[in-house]
């Protein structure tokens, strides 16, 4: 196998683990508030270190996965949707080899809140019932904490699969104003 096919076997395995976890052990914790996203965690990283393109199709797996797991009681496609949209985003950072852990955890916590708030208002637009407010603050937490201990394993595992070629450099501004 080439190192780009054990990449996507190691995006696969951690994606169906994660959501695995989130739909038989996370969301049966007597936790405050709503299951915790380990799937959005690991779209996040998975974002992070492949791309745009590797985000958005391991937030789209993830999501329908996700969807038809029997605790699901929403419509079809909504977080297939949502987590589509925030690997996509999550992708979009150009180096995030230089993240701090505290921008780390922002980054994440800012991602939570807008699946949160798009996954809420979608379901509301459809005429399903919509989680309690308060619920919110429990969320971000929740998955900003997992997201600082997860994030970085996620891409570390990712991009020491990746060729050598194919990696994103770092940009030196300091050595390119000489």
């Amino acid at each position: 196998m080439t190192p780009k096919q054990w990449q996507y076997l190691v995006m696969a395995l951690l994606i169906g683990s994660a959501v695995i976890l989130q739909a038989v052990v996370a969301a049966r914790l007597p936790l405050p508030g709503p299951p915790l996203g380990l799937a959005l965690v690991v779209v996040i990283g998975i974002g992070l270190a492949g791309g745009t393109t590797a985000g958005a199709a391991s937030g789209f797996t993830a999501g329908l996965l996700l969807d038809v797991m029997p605790p699901a009681q929403t419509t079809l496609g909504i977080s297939a949707f949502v987590l589509l949209m925030v690997g996509a985003l999550a992708g979009r950072v150009t180096d995030p080899r230089g993240l701090a852990p505290a921008q780390l955890a922002g980054l994440t916590g800012a991602l939570a809140g807008l699946v949160w708030l798009i996954s809420q208002g979608l379901l509301w637009l459809l005429g399903d019932p919509v989680a309690p407010w308060s619920w919110l603050l429990w969320f971000v937490l929740g998955t900003t904490l997992i997201g600082s201990a997860v994030i970085p394993a996620v891409t570390w595992s990712l991009r020491r699969l990746e060729p050598a070629g194919r990696r994103r450099r770092r940009t030196k501004i300091a050595s390119a104003a000489r």
